[in-house]
């Protein structure tokens, strides 16, 4: 009955209209509707209407009425989930996403270029992020060899000159990369941009650029309830990772919550999209993912 948050992950619970009794360490009983409790408060909805609220460690035991309760899981990544730098976390496989078609014009006014070495260099963007410039550019050199030199504007300001030195390849083909970066974002009710650190593995075959994320967010879910005395933890690993539609943007991709503990992750049981309904123990929860 009671919730403890652990890495920005709360749970507030509510009643289906039904008698819920409460029995205080006192031996007093309260009947009503549960409508919260977290933060070591409970808040009870009385017959008439009325909202009593009180400490949950006066509680010795609750007897939800029916039917089973509903509620909802609140998850906000960027408050309290643990930022990983490598992707594939429990298992997970990745996908892989496009970028921008390369051409021989850029797709943005850049402000500074280095002096490269191919004649005709080849453009391209990555877009990351949900500000108002989330165009990452990127510049191929050297195309006449068999294996290209990389720039890419790491920082977003439209100068291929301040990012380091040229990007050389990792791997055997045209070219292929690991790239660190920070991507703004505009969080909900946000008035600026938030940098967001963001890995990717970047490369290019005969087909385009494509990339695919190489970070992801880590956390618990823990619910906890009262059982006659006593208190009973139970805590689940949860993780926020892009398979797909890599652009540093989480709630599109849901979130994976290691029910069973096993350490791996079942993509038809414990994977939840924004608003999907997670059902544990009779109960129903809605999946709220606070962030974009």
């Amino acid at each position: 009955m009671k919730v403890a948050v652990t890495m920005a992950v709360a749970l507030i619970a509510w009643a289906a209209p039904a008698e819920d009794v409460i029995t205080l360490k006192s031996g007093k009983t309260l009947r009503g509707e549960v409508v919260e409790y977290t933060d070591g408060t409970l808040k009870i909805r009385m017959a008439d209407g009325s909202i009593k609220k009180g400490k949950i460690l006066l509680v010795e035991h609750v007897r939800f009425g029916e039917p089973a309760r509903a509620g909802a899981i609140v998850v906000n990544v960027d408050r309290d989930f643990k930022y990983v730098p490598r992707g594939s976390p429990l298992g997970l496989s990745f996908g892989q996403t496009a970028a921008a078609a390369l051409k021989r014009t850029s797709y943005e006014r850049l402000s500074k270029e280095p002096q490269y070495m191919s004649q005709k260099v080849r453009y391209g963007f990555l877009e990351l992020g949900n500000a108002r410039d989330n165009k990452f550019t990127f510049v191929m050199d050297d195309v006449e060899s068999d294996t290209w030199i990389g720039y890419f504007d790491k920082n977003n300001n439209e100068d291929l000159t301040d990012d380091g030195p040229p990007l050389m390849s990792q791997n055997s083909g045209k070219f292929a990369t690991t790239l660190a970066l920070k991507v703004p974002i505009l969080l909900p009710g946000g008035a600026k941009p938030v940098s967001r650190p963001y890995n990717l593995w970047f490369f290019i075959k005969n087909d385009g650029a494509k990339f695919y994320s190489r970070c992801h967010y880590t956390g618990h879910v823990t619910i906890e309830e009262v059982i006659t005395r006593r208190w009973i933890d139970r805590k689940y690993t949860a993780i926020v990772y892009e398979k797909f539609d890599h652009d540093a943007l989480y709630r599109e991709s849901g979130i994976w919550i290691d029910l069973d503990g096993d350490g791996k992750l079942d993509k038809d049981k414990e994977h939840f999209a924004d608003g999907a309904t997670l059902k544990m123990d009779g109960k129903d929860y809605t999946i709220r993912l606070d962030y974009p």
